[in-house]
């Protein structure tokens, strides 16, 4: 037969047509499992990948949140340093109306005994 001679002339390797179709079934076979691993592995990576943007999304919230929070702290901070400099002036400018009135009753006294 002219198929015969044609493998006959490829080699003996190539003429066991039966073994060759054993090994590329059981290349193909495994192949096939490797691509179902692959297929796994690539939806637990998809399904992390949107874990992770859920995880940064709500960081990006809760960042945001701070960031307004605590410009309000900050200015309530500020107003409140206000309140306690214009406090602490006042306090300040009793005491000294305080202490220049004592000098100022003893100044009066000393000056009426001379």
């Amino acid at each position: 037969m002219k198929g015969d001679s044609a493998i006959h002339h490829l080699g003996a390797e190539v003429a066991d047509l039966t073994g060759e179709v054993d090994r590329v079934d059981g290349a193909m076979s495994h192949t096939s499992t490797e691509y179902k691993w692959l297929g796994v592995a690539m939806r637990n990576l998809v399904l992390d990948v949107e874990r992770l943007n859920m995880i940064i999304q709500a960081y990006d919230k809760d960042l945001a949140a701070l960031n307004r929070n605590g410009g309000l702290i900050k200015s309530r901070v500020n107003a409140l340093g206000l309140l306690r400099r214009f406090q602490f002036s006042a306090v300040r400018r009793w005491q000294d109306f305080t202490r220049r009135s004592q000098i100022e009753r003893f100044q009066d006294l000393s000056l009426i005994h001379i």
